[in-house]
């Protein structure tokens, strides 16, 4: 099995237990899925800033089109993963704290309530772990990472520049996984924190650890058209980067 599979595999088991053993309770598997999609954001974006030009696709930019350059998308998608993570964690703040503002004065105590003392540095660490792994052996990371990991393993050649699709190494494999996160996981887990809390009962968390759980293991990217605006009026800025999908052609 891939590692960063495996270590996936084992993050997403975690929250089982700490909704079981540890007994937490929704808000708090809702805070880790929040700092888990930081993680993913991050590596996400890290992919994209290493990715081979001849990857990077073609952007439209006020309605021309353009060679995508790594500065363009790492704004794109680093002010978009930036805005849904703030606007995320300020709507579970304020609709699921019950209890926990008192808890939190700051980031200090944030990071020692929720990562430390609720056993959720665990999950998190297999998150950040699993994204490493991904990111270290995925057929586009940097050739300075292949070179060394040549002299390490003793290898004479080491291919510069990899023949690779864009379909399935590029932007879209490194964004598709993320956006889909964002659009369709936290959404569920948006939802069963709703139903968890309106039941009194932990059973719909389960449900979405199981939910992410498939998501994660086999994610799913598609075809989409993203498109961010930068300024207002006739000096607006739109951009549109055009994500393939990875569905075999005949």
């Amino acid at each position: 099995m891939n590692p960063a599979i495996l270590l996936t595999l084992i993050g997403n088991l975690i929250p089982l237990a700490g909704l079981y053993y540890w007994h937490w309770d929704p808000f708090q598997l809702l805070m880790l899925y929040w700092m888990e999609t930081v993680i993913v954001a991050g590596w996400a974006l890290a992919r994209i800033g290493t990715l081979p030009r001849a990857l990077l696709g073609r952007m439209t930019v006020n309605g021309r089109e353009q060679p995508a350059t790594h500065a363009a998308l790492l704004g794109m998608f680093g002010g978009m993963a930036l805005a849904f993570c703030l606007g995320h964690f300020f709507f579970l703040w304020f609709i699921f704290q019950d209890g926990w503002r008192g808890k939190v004065d700051g980031p200090a105590s944030f990071v020692r309530v929720f990562v430390v003392e609720s056993g959720a540095w665990a999950p998190l660490l297999f998150a950040l772990l699993a994204g490493a792994v991904a990111f270290l052996t995925s057929p586009t990371r940097p050739y300075v990472i292949r070179l060394a990991e040549a002299r390490i393993l003793r290898r004479d050649i080491v291919e510069q520049s990899p023949q690779l699709g864009e379909a399935t190494h590029g932007v879209g494999a490194a964004a598709g996984s993320l956006l889909g996160r964002i659009f369709i996981m936290q959404a569920a887990v948006i939802f069963g924190g709703m139903m968890a809390r309106s039941y009194g009962s932990n059973a719909p968390m389960y449900i979405v650890i199981g939910l992410k759980l498939l998501s994660d293991l086999n994610p799913k990217r598609i075809a989409v058209d993203v498109t961010t605006q930068s300024g207002s009026g006739r000096g607006a800025t739109v951009r549109t980067v055009k994500l393939p999908d990875d569905t075999p052609r005949t």
